[in-house]
């Protein structure tokens, strides 16, 4: 995602490892091979990490994944099942809060791709 690229412009710094993209895949090439905790200013620091291509969710128990969207959480508590994992369920108040607009589309799509993800592996 060009992360290297970006702190080296809003640092000013030369010496943060920065690649072409690929001609052949339109992407960057995991430039960065270690971490690194840079300072902003007095209260704000960043870390340049390297990219990764993939997520293993497969040790999270479905129900817990809930926790990793904190913005979801407060409208996970109304459903009409206390066992709903807001995907299919009916009368279910995460799936009402997307609608709503509440929560982004985008951000309740991942949450369904890590949970079909986990129960394809579990298989």
């Amino acid at each position: 995602v060009g992360k290297s690229s970006l702190l080296s412009q809003i640092l000013g710094r030369e010496d943060l490892s920065v690649g072409a993209v690929s001609e052949k895949i339109k992407r960057g090439r995991h430039t960065t091979r270690h971490s690194e905790i840079m300072r902003l200013d007095s209260d704000t620091y960043v870390v340049d990490t390297p990219g990764f291509s993939a997520l293993d969710f497969e040790h999270l128990d479905p129900k817990e994944v809930l926790r990793l969207f904190p913005d979801m959480l407060p409208y996970s508590g109304g459903c009409k099942f206390s066992s709903c994992l807001h995907l299919s369920e009916p009368e279910c108040t995460v799936k009402q809060a997307v609608a709503d607009g509440h929560i982004q589309k985008e951000r309740y799509d991942t949450y369904c791709k890590i949970l079909t993800s986990i129960a394809e592996r579990k298989r």
